[in-house]
């Protein structure tokens, strides 16, 4: 593509604050709500990381997820998870409690019923991060540290994006800000 990007990162390097904490787990997309586009990215996303984990040589692994319920009212919330994983075409496996305490040792004797992602997988979200970056900074990005972003003022066709020490002017502006985009 014929572009100019830049990465404009508050911190000393990329994936230090909400990357760095995160939970690790590939969400394969049966818990976010119908006709969201959550649910559409997730189920995307987790397509994508196998191919994306092997070409930036990252880790993945695949692990499975068990979503447990206790009785029939619980069971009735996996029966709407599987609703889910079947439009959005996501594989799963049901198990009864005794099945799935002969795979998890530790899971409750009052386990009714389980539902089995086994495709969910956990990667290492810091070096995916940094493995992204450094592909982008290799294809062209501009990567700018230690730049937190204060203001954005909006012209008629293009921004200025204002850090304590720089501007910058862009057509477009994209707010990966994790848990700081809404002061953005």
């Amino acid at each position: 593509y014929s572009l100019k990007t830049a990465v404009i990162e508050k911190e000393n390097d990329v994936a230090d604050g909400t990357t760095m904490a995160n939970s690790a787990i590939v969400h394969t997309g049966y818990d976010p709500e119908e006709g969201t586009l959550k649910g559409k990215l997730n189920v995307r996303g987790a397509q994508l990381y196998p191919s994306v984990c092997e070409q930036l040589h990252c880790h993945r692994k695949e692990v499975g997820a068990f979503v447990a319920a206790c009785g029939e009212e619980e069971e009735k919330h996996l029966e709407l998870l599987a609703d889910r994983a079947d439009k959005r075409k996501i594989p799963y496996r049901w198990l009864t409690g005794k099945q799935a305490r002969k795979q998890e040792k530790n899971l409750s004797d009052s386990v009714t019923k389980v539902i089995d992602f086994y495709t969910t997988s956990v990667i290492y979200p810091w070096e995916v991060a940094r493995a992204c970056m450094e592909n982008a900074v290799i294809n062209g990005t501009e990567l700018y540290l230690n730049q937190e972003v204060v203001r954005i003022d909006r012209k008629d066709n293009s921004f200025t994006v204002h850090t304590a020490t720089n501007e910058f002017e862009t057509r477009f502006v994209i707010n990966c800000a994790g848990l700081g985009c809404e002061k953005i």
